[in-house]
């Protein structure tokens, strides 16, 4: 099973904000789209990087200035992204050694969606548990 395969049973939405909105208009557009992460991109909507609920907990904690302070300032380290035509197996491995709980996929410069690490235990499961009846 590809992430592809995981991506074409989602709802293919793809919510973005430019590095230079705040972080506390980046948390309204969390609760609005009712997503737990975003796609932060650049002046040539290529991706900068990712805001997610866990972003919002470390700006509640480090008295962050939500409404002074732009989404690009909150970013992390390294940012790791997947291709489509990753094998689940091989990205719920890379997520559960890098402790991720969202992984951006993206071909060359195009922002293709974001799958969590639930998307990838919910696909994989039922296959577990199958394989467990069987034996």
């Amino acid at each position: 099973m590809l992430l592809q395969d995981i991506l074409d049973s989602k709802l293919a939405q793809v919510v973005k904000v430019h590095q230079d909105e705040t972080v506390a208009e980046t948390i309204k557009i969390l609760e609005d789209m009712n997503v737990s992460g975003v796609f932060v991109v650049d002046d040539n909507d290529r991706l900068s990087g990712i805001f997610t609920e866990k972003d919002v907990v470390y700006c509640f904690a480090t008295g962050v200035q939500a409404a002074d302070t732009r989404v690009r300032e909150v970013g992390r380290g390294e940012l790791i992204t997947f291709e489509a035509s990753t094998q689940v197996s091989e990205a719920l491995s890379v997520a559960s050694k890098k402790k991720m709980r969202h992984l951006p996929i993206v071909e060359g410069d195009e922002i293709k969606g974001m799958i969590t690490y639930r998307d990838l235990v919910s696909h994989v499961l039922p296959e577990i548990c199958f394989m467990a009846e069987a034996m």
